[in-house]
């Protein structure tokens, strides 16, 4: 009678070995892919010191912790990086690969904005969005390992950010176009190095002509056809279209030249 008691409480020799579950199963998960684990763990510190940067919560000064939103931003792109381009070549091929790599772009961005000037909220913004819509999906699978219901309201939440992808991706696309006459008032005003809006320019060629990107390029198309609907409105002072017609002229010569999509 005993015997038929014991049978049945958990983790009993009669039911077998239990399967591996709880926050066991996720640190086991995370240890069978360690770059993804490590890429999730610095997006995680990535949005922790953004929101530190605008909110003082842990009692690091400003100037800190847009640094450390900007390495930990490095870092997640050179962990990404590795894994889209592993092996390392010394030719121009590897070169031009690597440069047509999103992750390559932001390692490059992190490190301009490192060298070249004081951390401003503008400048962290696409690094915090890109950090708070790609650690959604990891985040999701440790959860399913947690348990399928399990943290419902971080779900939700991951729901919500999942929902609002493409207008997360379209305002990152905005502030990496608007962020070019921002160079230009940083230098101005003594916050930036001048070597800044040159380096800045050549990211965001890299970022025209992103392939599996196309949100800057829809940016500066509808910013193109926003400033001809209103360099031809009635009320439009004649100076002010003639201006307008100018900047969208020399801002479409700067422009680098796209290869149609295969």
């Amino acid at each position: 009678m005993a015997e038929s008691q014991s049978s049945h409480q958990p983790g009993a020799g009669g039911d077998g070995p239990q399967p591996a579950g709880g926050f066991q199963a996720a640190l086991n998960k995370m240890n069978a892919d360690k770059v993804m684990a490590a890429m999730w763990l610095s997006r995680l510190v990535t949005i922790m010191f953004s929101i530190s940067f605008v909110l003082p919560l842990f009692g690091w000064s400003q100037p800190i912790s847009g640094q450390r939103v900007l390495i930990a931003g490095a870092i997640t792109s050179a962990l990404r990086l590795h894994q889209r381009v592993p092996s390392i070549q010394m030719n121009r091929e590897f070169v031009a690969t690597l440069l047509r790599e999103d992750s390559a772009h932001y390692l490059l961005y992190s490190i301009l904005m490192l060298m070249c000037c004081q951390p401003v909220s503008v400048i962290l913004m696409p690094v915090f969005f890109f950090a708070l819509l790609h650690v959604t999906t990891y985040t999701k699978t440790l959860l399913d390992c947690v348990g399928p219901q399990s943290m419902g309201l971080i779900r939700k939440l991951i729901e919500k950010i999942d929902i609002k992808q493409r207008d997360l991706l379209k305002l990152i696309a905005t502030v990496e176009v608007t962020l070019m006459p921002v160079t230009l008032m940083l230098v101005f005003s003594g916050a930036a190095s001048i070597m800044l809006p040159f380096g800045y320019y050549r990211f965001l060629c890299l970022r025209y002509t992103s392939i599996r990107n196309p949100y800057t390029r829809t940016v500066f198309n509808e910013m193109r056809l926003l400033g001809e609907y209103l360099s031809r409105h009635p009320k439009c002072p004649a100076f002010a279209s003639s201006l307008l017609l100018k900047v969208i002229s020399f801002t479409c010569r700067m422009a680098p030249v796209t290869s149609a999509p295969s």
